[in-house]
């Protein structure tokens, strides 16, 4: 009788699930390691304090939209980027507004864009394709003392209706 001799180990199958495993854990690891080293860290702010002071700045600003009874229709067309401004006070607007496209993650992307009063009561200003995806929007006449703020995705939503964010204290 022959003795069954097994193969070797190198060709069994049991052993590279022991030793790929592991493998695998370690090639993970040294790609998050250059993942890490090769990106920036851009929603890490340095000075957290004076984050926090401005914070409370910018929703003072929110608060003074809402007062004001300030809204906005803000629509991307071929021409470009049309806001228009409704509520009581929205005649007494300035001569031009600020748009700000905020990318969530990515600060590269971001896009600012001026605004200027056109015949049709509406502001207009050159802004083709933002991009793919959502984006935060903040809308602030040129003095800064109001903003509308929101998100919004160009594909999916053709226009986009801002209004004052109240924010109440829990």
């Amino acid at each position: 009788m022959h003795a069954h001799v097994p193969p070797p180990w190198y060709r069994q199958f049991w052993p590279w699930v022991l030793i790929g495993l592991p493998a695998s854990a370690v090639a993970a690891s040294l790609f998050t390691i250059h993942l890490a080293l090769q990106t920036d860290d851009t929603l890490v702010v340095d000075e957290y304090y004076k984050a926090g002071l401005a914070i409370n700045q910018q929703l003072e600003r929110d608060r003074v939209a809402a007062e004001r009874g300030i809204a906005a229709e803000i629509a991307l067309t071929e021409a470009g980027l049309r806001v228009r401004l409704a509520g009581e006070q929205a005649a007494a607007h300035s001569a031009q507004l600020r748009v700000a496209l905020v990318h969530p993650t990515l600060a590269e992307r971001d896009r600012e864009v001026t605004l200027l009063p056109g015949a049709d009561g509406a502001y207009h200003g050159q802004l083709r394709d933002p991009g793919r995806g959502e984006w935060r929007v903040l809308l602030e006449p040129e003095d800064r003392s109001w903003r509308l703020q929101g998100r919004w995705n160009p594909q999916a939503e053709p226009a986009l209706v801002l209004e004052p964010a109240v924010h109440r204290p829990d």
